[in-house]
């Protein structure tokens, strides 16, 4: 296990932002995790997991305490049958190149969540998704060690209490467990119904994609997600300016009725349509709808903090500081629930 001291944590997050950790430590191994936990308790520091930093945002001033990147990667499959494959992978495997390996190997199951930033553990705090694919769709079980007792625990799917971006890992269990191992269950045979609308037109577009054999299907969904998510800088690019964020970063509220009727009638008077999905018996309205209808507009710059010009939700460090970011994240939430009496939630996981 490397350790450093005073170390630089910007460069190993998505959106560069973020000071010094007082000590940073690389772990490939569940016994680096665990010396890197006993290190931090024996010493009463702080103690950060990340891997990709995709989805987490530092202070200016650093961390006083202990950050540990999981690195490394280990993907096997440890179950096979006709229908499906288990296949197990360390928490710090990168969760692109694993859907590159599910498709290379015909399984299915989560090829629309390509291009994704991240690790293989991460994905499953946030239940991530992406065009008409959850991850928690495919989650058999989580392997995970407790801080506080150092012992194994398992979660099973059901276990997760996976929701709409989020799971007991983001709440409950959030700084008490950490997840070294993930196996999950993809298809050997089956092929969603890719009903999402930018993925169904580019399907409808190409004539030939019904007589593709399987595999040519999966690798052409792979293909479609990433012209779609490079086009709003979707896709973590160094050289892309646009890219330097940490994705979408506010969640589509979801609200009841009572509360959906509130909205929809405040939006009327204001002569305005919104959209909006029905999710069982709430309703899902675009973030970047009532951002943009709050007076902010794509490629809105604010010292240094933007919101990018190819995707609302994205707010980009163009040469900002953590706290000009925030500043910016905190005038468009104040603005929305001034315009529309909605409580927008920010999804990064913002350390204090």
């Amino acid at each position: 296990m490397e350790v450093f001291e005073n170390h630089l944590i910007a460069p190993y997050t998505t959106i560069n932002l973020g000071g010094e950790a007082r000590f940073f430590c690389n772990c490939n191994s569940e016994e680096d995790l665990r010396n890197c936990v006993k290190f931090s308790k024996e010493n009463n520091y702080r103690l950060k997991i990340i891997a990709g930093g995709s989805n987490v945002i530092f202070p200016d001033e650093g961390f006083r305490g202990v950050v540990a990147k999981i690195e490394g990667e280990d993907i096997k499959i440890i179950k096979e049958a006709k229908e499906f494959v288990l296949v197990e992978t360390w928490a710090g495997t990168d969760w692109d190149n694993f859907v590159k390996w599910s498709i290379e190997n015909s399984f299915s199951g989560i090829e629309c969540m390509s291009g994704i930033p991240g690790s293989c553990g991460a994905t499953v705090i946030q239940n991530v998704g992406a065009y008409g694919q959850e991850i928690s769709n495919v989650i058999n079980e989580v392997i995970t060690f407790d801080i506080e007792s150092g012992k194994n625990r398992i979660f099973k799917n059901e276990d997760c209490k996976f929701g709409y971006r989020t799971s007991v890992f983001k709440n409950v269990y959030k700084g008490k467990v950490i997840i070294t191992k993930v196996v999950f269950r993809l298809s050997r045979n089956t092929i969603d119904d890719y009903s999402y609308p930018d993925l169904k037109n580019e399907i409808t577009k190409y004539k030939e994609y019904s007589n593709f054999s399987r595999i040519e299907k999966l690798k052409f969904i792979r293909n479609a997600v990433y012209k779609i998510r490079k086009s709003k800088s979707m896709i973590y690019d160094k050289n892309d300016p646009y890219s330097i964020s940490c994705g979408s970063f506010f969640l589509n509220p979801i609200l009841n009725r009572e509360e959906f009727e509130k909205f929809y009638s405040l939006a009327k008077e204001k002569k305005l349509d919104p959209p909006y999905f029905k999710v069982n018996t709430n309703y899902k309205i675009p973030a970047a709808y009532l951002i943009e209808k709050s007076g902010f507009y794509k490629g809105y710059i604010k010292n240094g903090a933007g919101i990018s010009k190819k995707h609302s939700l994205a707010l980009v460090n163009f040469g900002c500081s953590t706290e000009s970011l925030l500043n910016l994240a905190n005038d468009i939430k104040d603005k929305v629930k001034n315009e529309f009496g909605i409580s927008l939630e920010i999804e990064p996981d913002i350390i204090k």
